[in-house]
């Protein structure tokens, strides 16, 4: 889902915790998509920090953001989860750099309907093979 403009009205603090690093990440993904789900609310991270208490690495989050208004925010696709199929957080020298692979779902009509009623061999699979080529 591609959203440029909502506004900061509502306010959440998360809490993540995981043994993995890199899962950290996938968790505070998959947190995200929850509350698009089950609350309608798309958030920004405003504030992250993350620290190693144990053997866990903890992160802590201000998320801000507004209720999904579909008049406002234009969807093309809605992510529907992220996957581990090729999943990596990897620190270099520029900084940190990822490859996540997300599960969507298109929203237009139109591409609804043509991959209800597609066969395998009727979807053009190179867009998928090139974002992977990258």
């Amino acid at each position: 889902m591609l959203f440029y403009n909502f506004k900061p009205v509502e306010r959440r603090k998360l809490q993540l915790q995981n043994e993995a690093f890199d899962m950290l990440l996938f968790d505070l993904l998959q947190e995200l998509i929850y509350y698009k789900d089950t609350k309608k609310l798309m958030f920004r991270i405003h504030q992250i920090q993350i620290k190693k208490e144990g053997g866990q690495h903890v992160l802590k989050a201000i998320a801000l953001g507004e209720k999904l208004d579909p008049k406002r925010h234009a969807t093309r696709a809605d992510v529907k989860a992220v996957t581990l199929h090729s999943f990596q957080l990897v620190e270099t020298d520029q900084g940190w750099e990822t490859q996540i692979i997300l599960d969507i779902w298109p929203m237009e009509e139109k591409l609804c309907r043509f991959l209800r009623n597609a066969a395998p061999e009727d979807i053009d699979w190179q867009v998928h093979r090139k974002a992977k080529d990258r």
